[in-house]
C-alpha cells in the first residue's frame, strides 16, 4: 500500500468503492458487471497508468413509461462534456474555467476535443427518451423546462 502522505490525482467516482471494498476483503465480484473500478492498484501505486476519466448519468422519470430526461456527463482531467435529453450540450476547459462558468460547447475551437468526449460516452450522444408534451396537436419535440414553464405557468 501507499506510504503515508501520498497524494493521487487520478479521476475516480463513488461508484469505485464497492468493488474497491470487495477486493480488499477479499470478496468475489458479483455475477453481474460492476460500474466502478477497484482502486486498489492506486491505493499501492498512486502513479499507476489508468484510466482518467469519469462518466455519469442522470434519469429523471416524468409521465410513465418512455418519458424520461436523460443527462450524460464525461469528466476527464482537463475538460467536462454534458449532453442531456434535448440535445443541449456544455463543454468545459476545467484548466482555464475551473468553475465552469463558460460553456464552449459552441466554440468552433473546440469542435474536436468535444467530439472526443461524445465517443466516450456509453451510449451515442444525441436527443433521447426527452419528456415529450402530452398536449394534443403539439410536436414530438423534447419540452425544455423553461417551455413546460411557459405552457403550464409551473415547473
Amino acid at each position: 500500500m501507499t506510504k503515508p502522505h501520498q497524494v493521487c490525482n487520478q479521476l475516480v467516482t463513488l461508484l469505485d468503492i464497492y468493488p474497491t471494498l470487495l477486493e480488499l476483503c477479499g470478496l468475489p465480484n458479483p455475477p453481474q458487471p460492476l460500474n466502478g473500478k477497484s482502486l486498489v492498484p492506486l491505493l499501492k501505486d498512486p502513479n499507476h497508468e489508468w484510466d482518467n476519466k469519469v462518466v455519469s448519468g442522470y434519469t429523471l422519470k416524468e409521465g410513465g413509461a418512455g418519458a424520461s430526461d436523460v443527462y450524460l456527463c464525461v469528466r476527464t482531467k482537463d475538460y467536462r462534456y454534458t449532453n442531456y435529453g434535448d440535445g443541449t450540450e456544455e463543454f468545459y476547459d476545467c484548466t482555464k474555467d475551473p468553475h465552469e462558468w463558460t460553456n464552449l460547447a459552441g466554440n468552433p475551437e473546440y469542435k474536436q476535443r468535444i467530439e472526443q468526449h461524445k465517443a466516450m460516452l456509453p451510449i451515442p450522444a444525441t436527443p433521447m427518451g426527452s419528456k415529450k408534451s402530452s398536449k394534443k396537436g403539439d410536436d414530438d419535440q423534447p419540452q425544455k423546462k423553461s417551455d413546460k414553464k411557459e405552457k403550464t405557468g409551473k415547473e
